[in-house]
């Protein structure tokens, strides 16, 4: 599987998550009001951060929102937590805030 596949692969999945959140979780659709979001053309939410003016990544200035309390979410945050030689939640979540927005991430 190329870097590519994998990509797409992982998009569909958040893609995925997403919209079961969205169709059960009435809380996270409170929370994407308060966000500047729109929607890519995959079809994920991302967020608009005050520096998307910057020269930087794509995904750096425009991450993907996702849920804290979806099971997949919670795997990722684990993995990159034991990855990271268990590291302190700080230094995850701005591991993780290069690409994704997780809505409550500290809980």
């Amino acid at each position: 599987m190329s870097l590519v596949d994998m990509e797409g692969v992982k998009r569909k999945l958040l893609n995925t998550v997403q919209q079961e959140v969205l169709t059960e979780d009435g809380d996270f659709k409170l929370k994407l009001i308060t966000l500047c979001t729109f929607m890519d053309r995959d079809g994920l939410l991302l967020v608009t951060t005050r520096i998307n003016q910057r020269d930087d990544y794509q995904d750096f200035r425009y991450p993907i929102v996702l849920p804290s309390n979806h099971e997949l979410i919670k795997r990722m945050v684990t993995d990159r937590h034991l990855q990271s030689s268990h590291v302190r939640v700080h230094v995850i979540l701005n591991d993780l805030c290069q690409q994704f927005w997780i809505l409550r991430g500290r809980k």
